[in-house]
């Protein structure tokens, strides 16, 4: 987000931003402007390739992989 915003300043806004996997997660969220201490980053075009549809179901499996207890589990979701 650092980076975008950094080159967004000297360039302007993309016209679009291509993302894969979790960057797409990420790329969402600016796009919106819900990270927490960024301006929302307008773009004509957002291409995700392989993007989680549910982050819940990712801390989920995770939480089981890591063998979390049921408050870590909660508080990871």
């Amino acid at each position: 987000v650092q980076a975008l915003q950094a080159v967004a300043k000297q360039l302007g806004a993309p016209d679009a931003i291509i993302a894969h996997s979790f960057g797409g997660v990420v790329a969402n969220a600016l796009i919106a402007g819900s990270i927490e201490g960024f301006a929302a980053m307008p773009v004509k075009k957002l291409v995700l390739i392989a993007v989680p549809q549910s982050m819940r179901r990712i801390f989920a499996r995770s939480g089981t992989a890591f063998g979390l207890g049921r408050r870590q589990q909660q508080a990871l979701e």
